[in-house]
């Protein structure tokens, strides 16, 4: 590599185009995909949970006796002993772990930006706790159509956060 230090009009160039394929990545109705991220957020730490249980479980030496993840593990033509399987599960239910306490810390981080809004109530009511509508119109308290209203600017808001630019 040459040591010509880049201009920062390559540089810029650079940050444009990594910009461009990031927003390239990036779902098509972010809109949805805020909703569907909500909705999972009670599923993915009942997972967690389950995920630091079997990781107890793992540390503690037992073995599952069936596991698809096995056969990740195995190479073609090696066989791997029961240490080394235990060993690679151990690590690959940590990096779920770590993967799925990222995904329900930038939820979090997400729900701080709306915290002060007076409906915010009406997104842990209906994604995280599975109310109805006028179950969360109670607990609010509003109506049905403002549960509705407030329920698609606070899902823009969170999108806006989750996704940058691309949720404009």
């Amino acid at each position: 590599m040459s040591g010509k230090k880049p201009t920062i009009d390559e540089i810029i160039s650079k940050t444009i185009q990594a910009t461009r394929l990031d927003c390239a990545q990036q779902p098509n109705d972010v809109f949805k995909a805020t909703e569907k991220r909500l909705y999972a957020y009670p599923v993915i730490k009942a997972k967690i949970e389950s995920d630091r249980n079997m990781l107890k479980s793992y540390l503690a030496g037992d073995k599952p006796t069936k596991c698809s993840a096995f056969v990740r593990f195995q190479k073609s033509g090696v066989r791997l002993s029961d240490e080394e399987i235990l060993e690679m599960l151990t690590r690959d239910t940590r990096a779920k772990i770590a993967a799925n306490e990222f995904e329900i810390e930038t939820i979090d981080k997400a729900m701080e930006i709306i915290a002060a809004d007076q409906y915010a109530k009406v997104i842990p009511c209906l994604y995280f706790d599975g109310k109805t509508v006028a179950e969360t119109g109670e607990a609010v308290p509003c109506d049905r159509s403002t549960v509705f209203r407030q329920k698609a600017r606070l899902v823009q808001r969170l999108a806006t956060f989750l996704y940058g630019v691309s949720a404009l």
